[in-house]
C-alpha cells in the first residue's frame, strides 16, 4: 500500500511571504529531510540553498502515511519587492533526493520548471474568496485566481498580492455522499488515526461509526438533540428537538479529527482522488439516486482542483474559519454552548475544535492586524480582481 501512496499527497501551499520570511504548508507520505532552494526568476541562477532544521520545518504526523509540514524559513538577506523568484523543495529520504518540482509538473505554469511567488508588500491587488463547497454545483471559482496568475506568470509586478479565504473553507456540517465515501476510503489508505469516545450508546469509535447503517445520508439520527440550542427563528417556528448541531444538511455531518483531515486534503489538492474509488461504496438504494446526481457535480470539482492546488504554489493564501468549517451556528448563543458541551458525543467532538479556535484567533492577530493596518494604507487604491 505505501508504493501506491504519492511522496506527496497536498501542497505545497504559500502561507505567508515577506521580504525576511517565507512560510509554507506541504503534507507528505511520511517524513523527509527537507531542503529550499530559491533562485533567479530565470530559474538557473542559485540565490540561496537552506538545509531545514526540526525549528524551520515542524513536522505532524496525522496517520501511518500522512505527515504535515510546516515549514517557516528565516532569510538572512531580504528579498526584492515586486520581484519574481523562483523556489523549489528538496525531499530526502536517505536514499535518493526529490525534487518538489519535478514531483509535481501539474503545479508549475507552462515554459517554467520551477514554482515561483512575488513578494508585494504595497497592496494594491488582492484575490478574496470565501465559502467553497466541492457539492456546489457551479464551477470552482479558485480556477479563476489560476487563470490570472497564468496569464502573467512571468511578471511579479502584475501579481496581486495575496488570495484572502475569508471564511467556510470546508463545509464539515454540509458533505456529499461521494465526498464521506472518499474521505473514508482516504482514511483506510493513509492509516489516519482511529478515534474512541464514552458515554454515547450508539457509536463508541470511528471504526464503529464508518460501519454503522446510519453513516451515509442517515448522521443527523446520530447526532445528539437537545431545544436548548433552538435559535429565536426556530423557536418562532416551533421545531422542536433540533440536533445539537443545528445544520439542515447534517445528514453526513463529519464527526471524527481523521475525517476532517481527510477532507482539507480532498478539497486542496487532486492526488487523493485519483486513488479512490467512488463506484466502491455502501451507499443504500434509497440514496443512490442522490448520490449519482452528486457524483456528477464532484467529479467537476476534481476535474478544477489541479488549476486550484498550482494558483496556492504561486500566492500567498491567508485564511481564517467560519462556523461551517466545525458546524452550523458554532458556539452562537449560549444556549447552544450549554446543549453541545454538556453531551457526552458532542463534547467529544468540540475539545479539538476549541484548539483550533485559539491557534487561529492568534494567528488572525498576528497576521491580518498587521495585514490590515497595511491595507488601510492603500485603501483608496486597493481593488480587488477576483471574487467569488
Amino acid at each position: 500500500m505505501v508504493a501506491e501512496i504519492p511522496l506527496v499527497i497536498a501542497g505545497p501551499i504559500i502561507r505567508h511571504i515577506s521580504q525576511s520570511q517565507l512560510t509554507f504548508w506541504l503534507i507528505t507520505n511520511k517524513s523527509y529531510s527537507l531542503s529550499f532552494q530559491l533562485y533567479n526568476d530565470d530559474e538557473v541562477t542559485l540565490l540561496n540553498e537552506i538545509y531545514l532544521s526540526s525549528q524551520s520545518a515542524q513536522q505532524i504526523t496525522i496517520g501511518e502515511h500522512a505527515v504535515i509540514n510546516l515549514i517557516s524559513i528565516p532569510l538572512n538577506s531580504l528579498l526584492k519587492k515586486n520581484t519574481l523568484y523562483a523556489y523549489d523543495f528538496i525531499l530526502d529520504d536517505g536514499k535518493i533526493k526529490h525534487s518538489l518540482a519535478n514531483l509535481l509538473p501539474e503545479l508549475r505554469y507552462p515554459s517554467h520548471n520551477l514554482f515561483n511567488f512575488a513578494i508585494k508588500p504595497d497592496i494594491q491587488q488582492i484575490f478574496h474568496g470565501s465559502c467553497r463547497k466541492p457539492h456546489f454545483e457551479s464551477p470552482d471559482g479558485l480556477v479563476q485566481v489560476d487563470n490570472m496568475l497564468s496569464e502573467n506568470s512571468n511578471n511579479g509586478a502584475s501579481r496581486p498580492s495575496m488570495l484572502i479565504m475569508s471564511g467556510d473553507q470546508v463545509y464539515a456540517d454540509d458533505v456529499a455522499g461521494p465526498t464521506l465515501v472518499a474521505i473514508h476510503q482516504v482514511i483506510r489508505l493513509l492509516g489516519l488515526f482511529d478515534e474512541k469516545w464514552a458515554g454515547n450508546n450508539i457509536t463508541n469509535s470511528s471504526n464503529e461509526l464508518f460501519k454503522h447503517r446510519f453513516c451515509y445520508y442517515q448522521r443527523d439520527a446520530l447526532l445528539p438533540k437537545s431545544t436548548a440550542n433552538q435559535s429565536l427563528l426556530r423557536k418562532i417556528l416551533s421545531r422542536s428537538q433540533q440536533p445539537v448541531f443545528t445544520s439542515d444538511t447534517a445528514k453526513n455531518h463529519l464527526v471524527t479529527l481523521a475525517e476532517v483531515f481527510a477532507m482539507y486534503l480532498l478539497v486542496w489538492s487532486p492526488t487523493l482522488w485519483r486513488l479512490v474509488n467512488l463506484n466502491s461504496n455502501s451507499i443504500t438504494s434509497g440514496f443512490q439516486a442522490q448520490y449519482r446526481k452528486e457524483t456528477k457535480i464532484i467529479n467537476s470539482f476534481i476535474n478544477d482542483l489541479p488549476k486550484v492546488s498550482r494558483a496556492l504554489a504561486h500566492i500567498p493564501v491567508y485564511m481564517i474559519f467560519d462556523d461551517h468549517d466545525i458546524t452550523d451556528d458554532w458556539n452562537l448563543t449560549r444556549g447552544w454552548e450549554q446543549a453541545a458541551y454538556t453531551n457526552p458525543f458532542s463534547k467529544r467532538i468540540y475539545p479539538f475544535h476549541l484548539k483550533i479556535k485559539i491557534v487561529s484567533d492568534t494567528i488572525m492577530k498576528l497576521t491580518f492586524d498587521l495585514l490590515l493596518d497595511k491595507m488601510r494604507t492603500y485603501l483608496n487604491k486597493l481593488t480587488i480582481v477576483s471574487s467569488h
